[in-house]
């Protein structure tokens, strides 16, 4: 094998292996970055409840249950919003446990909250 040939062949090895390389390096790249989206949506959110009427009228003294093995309630304020304490809210129930007079709640009695909010809008009904 002369000289010329040999040097060809050196480098389509060499830049083979170097292509490999980057290849693993990007799919080791995608693979962190798909964890840390997962590791973040499992982090513990604050997680609130807006609660409107029918009109859109923020509604205070609404008394809301968030529960998966244990639960913890929290009363909605004068700007209509009720806040819990940060949880990882994927599987949490919420629960509607009273309303203020005058309003009735006419959904679900459970109501499934995902992962990824860490918000929720309830529409309660004005009698």
């Amino acid at each position: 094998m002369n000289l010329k040939r040999f040097l060809a062949l050196v480098m389509a090895i060499l830049l083979s292996f170097s292509i490999c390389a980057c290849g693993e390096e990007s799919a080791t790249n995608a693979a962190s970055s798909q964890q840390s989206i997962t590791e973040e949506a499992k982090k513990p959110t604050r997680f609130t409840v807006t609660v409107a009427d029918q009109d859109g009228n923020l509604i205070e003294g609404v008394v809301l249950k968030l529960q998966k093995t244990s639960s913890v309630t929290a009363r909605s304020n004068k700007q209509g919003v009720a806040t819990f304490p940060p949880v990882n809210t994927d599987g949490y129930k919420l629960y509607v446990l009273s309303c203020p007079k005058g309003y009735y709640y006419d959904g679900s009695p459970v109501i499934n909250i995902k992962a990824e909010t860490g918000k929720y809008l309830l529409k309660i009904i004005k009698k």
